[in-house]
């Protein structure tokens, strides 16, 4: 009986996507419901449904794996002329309005 990628896998080094994070260890089991691998700081068991991808670490990306924001979708919602501070330390806050007049000073009279 043929072996599925799943099964040849078995008692290697594996990288699970799996809940958003990446898991590293050795699968020890995958049944219907869930996948158990032994990672550095003790079993990790995680369900078959929350699982994106298993792969061997050693073998190359394929190309749907790589997935890159490209800069430009960032700068879509910055207006042209608004440049963003590369750190912290840059941003200075100008006032935007003109100093209010005294209030005992009555602005019609003006000399």
């Amino acid at each position: 009986m043929p072996r599925t990628p799943l099964e040849r896998l078995k008692r290697k080094r594996v990288e699970v996507r799996a809940n958003g994070l990446t898991y590293r260890g050795i699968l020890l089991e995958a049944t219907e419901t869930e996948m158990t691998l032994r990672g550095e700081t003790g079993f990790i068991t995680l369900p078959m449904d929350r699982i994106a991808s298993v792969r061997d670490p050693s073998a190359p990306l394929k190309k749907e794996e790589l997935r890159f924001v490209d800069s430009s979708f960032y700068a879509a919602d910055t207006p042209a002329n608004l440049t963003v501070p590369a750190s912290p330390s840059e941003v200075s806050v100008k006032p935007e309005t003109t100093p209010a007049s005294p209030l005992d000073e009555d602005p019609k009279k003006q000399n």
